[in-house]
């Protein structure tokens, strides 16, 4: 088996693990919308514990597999590539601080006065930006383009989250509230 073959299962392995995580996230904060609260040692709290790993895992694969890629095929200088990799940066730059805040609970229980709207939109921005980078990756279209997708994508996330979040009842936290 060609090395480039094991290279690319590599890369959409990691892609998988990213958006693996993404799910696991989308599960935690739907189950937090309706307690506020996860009980230590409960399912939720050590889905969110295993948050920093699947992504770390995720975007590790990422970004080496990725580089390997486009330093064997001479794509470092190409749009889709160069874009591809400001959005993977971008999106650990959005999601450190979330993933951060489900990692550095107590006991994985409770967020630290996290308004619940916040984590929604890092998620969904983080989501788009991922879709965006797939797409770009997929497409090869121009910088121009590539950017107008990306922007595009964030806005539509953006704007889905700040009516989620209004439908929802509005910018309350997770643990902390009255």
């Amino acid at each position: 088996m060609p090395v480039r073959s094991i290279v690319l299962f590599g890369h959409v392995a990691g892609l998988l693990a990213v958006f693996v995580g993404f799910a696991f996230e989308w599960v935690s904060l739907s189950l937090l919308r309706q307690s506020r609260v996860a009980e230590p040692g409960s399912p939720i709290a050590r889905l969110r514990r295993t948050l920093p790993r699947i992504y770390g895992m995720g975007f590790a694969l990422l970004l080496v597999s990725g580089m390997y890629l486009a330093r064997t095929l001479g794509a470092f200088g190409t749009p889709w590539v160069r874009l591809s990799l400001a959005l993977l940066v971008l999106m650990g730059l959005v999601g450190a601080p979330t993933v951060r805040a489900h990692a550095s609970a107590p006991d994985g229980s409770t967020l630290p006065h996290a308004p619940l709207a916040r984590l929604w939109a890092s998620l969904a921005t983080r989501m788009a930006l991922g879709l965006t980078a797939v797409l770009v990756m997929i497409d090869k279209p121009t910088m121009k383009t590539s950017l107008l997708l990306a922007g595009g994508a964030v806005a539509i996330a953006l704007t889905f989250t700040v009516l989620a979040s209004t439908l929802a009842g509005g910018d309350r936290e997770i643990a902390g509230s009255n």
